[in-house]
């Protein structure tokens, strides 16, 4: 099986990545400047507690207790902040 990408893999691809990064990053920006800077600097900061599972599904993490727990604890601490700030 080679490691070769199906025929027009990228033009169906490529779209998509583009519009991804001009909307997705549109939304961004509008949503940084319409919502108070503490909420918005600690969304921001979560984006690699987002990237943890997906790595975990991937594969490219290993699983580990005192992580899980750290990612818990963010989390809970986001929703503390976003339900009463």
């Amino acid at each position: 099986m080679g490691g070769r990408a199906p025929k027009g893999g990228w033009l169906t691809i490529v779209p998509a990545v583009a519009a991804d990064g001009l909307l997705g990053s549109t939304a961004f920006v509008y949503g940084l400047t319409h919502t108070d800077i503490a909420i918005g600097s600690t969304l921001t900061s979560l984006a690699p507690l987002v990237a943890v599972p997906f790595a975990l599904l991937l594969g490219e993490e290993r699983w580990s207790l005192a992580r899980t727990l750290a990612i818990a604890a963010t989390v809970a601490g986001e929703v503390v902040l976003l339900a009463f700030g």
